[in-house]
């Protein structure tokens, strides 16, 4: 009864320490170590670009050139556009935008936010299409 209980206390030992070495260097000095992702992500688009961003609870920093159209489907996204885009189309509830520049604005909805500081259109306003109850487009400085 001895040996089984000592053969398994082996491979446990083996497990533990095996699962141990993660931190350790492997050839060439680099971590073995994987990074866990971050929920700030970072995503880059080329010119002319549809963004989609669908569900829940998602909260992104995009870097834009200012020719994107950003499609949101979904609640509670917080999605921050640095650099601009040409459009912003929302279908859902209590999500908020913030970008440089824009130029169109469509939402369908309710308690959808987007901030803006610039935009491409008349008298320095974005063209704006609401609909839904407590939708705004706002300027900030």
């Amino acid at each position: 009864m001895k040996a089984p209980c000592i053969k398994l206390l082996s491979v446990f030992v083996a497990i533990c320490g095996y699962c141990c070495i993660e931190d350790t260097y492997g050839a060439g000095g680099k971590s073995n170590k994987i990074d866990p992702p971050k929920n700030d992500l970072i995503i880059i688009y080329q010119h002319g670009k549809v963004v989609k961003v669908e569900g829940m609870n998602n909260e992104k920093k995009l870097i834009t050139n200012g020719d994107e159209t950003l499609q949101i489907a979904g609640s509670h996204n917080v999605i921050y556009a640095i650099g601009g885009l040409k459009s912003i189309s929302i279908s859902g509830i209590n999500n908020e935008i913030y970008v440089d520049r824009i130029h169109n604005v469509k939402i369908e909805g309710t308690n959808n936010l987007v901030h803006y500081k610039l935009a491409n259109g008349k008298a320095g306003k974005p063209v704006i299409n609401l609909k839904g109850e407590r939708n705004d487009v706002i300027k900030v400085r």
